[in-house]
């Protein structure tokens, strides 16, 4: 009896002490980008709400105001300093209006559009002009 308690004892320490194997995947650091960002530009990562290949940076200068910039992994796809179909160099006038834009633009890359442009009905029905 004596001899049955101790193994018993012995295997549930075993098992209790093993550890389970993992089943979720680790999260590994991105790094944000390969272009330079001066030292007046404000940069936000945003991702895009469902999971995509792509991802979205807000941009800020300080001359113009917010645009964004497009990633797809580490390159550097798009870079959008400035309202696309407004004629000029004048920026968004808020960050979410900059955002909204790109996580339209990758919506249409998600569905194969190239060039995933956006016209100026789409930019006012996002609310942004």
């Amino acid at each position: 009896m004596m001899r049955f308690c101790t193994l018993l004892i012995t295997t549930l320490l075993l098992f209790s002490c093993s550890e389970k194997p993992k089943t979720e995947k680790e999260e590994v650091p991105v790094k944000v980008s390969h272009h330079k960002v001066s030292e007046t530009k404000s940069v936000t990562i945003k991702p895009v709400e469902k999971k995509s290949k792509y991802r979205t940076v807000s941009l800020f200068e300080p001359q113009t105001g917010w645009g964004y910039d497009i990633f797809d992994g580490d390159k550097l796809l798009i870079h959008q300093p400035n309202i696309p179909v407004v004629q000029g160099l004048r920026g968004f006038r808020t960050e979410e209006d900059a955002l909204k834009v790109a996580d339209a633009v990758v919506v249409k890359l998600e569905q194969g559009m190239m060039p995933p442009t956006l016209s100026l009905e789409e930019m006012q029905d996002l609310g942004v002009l």
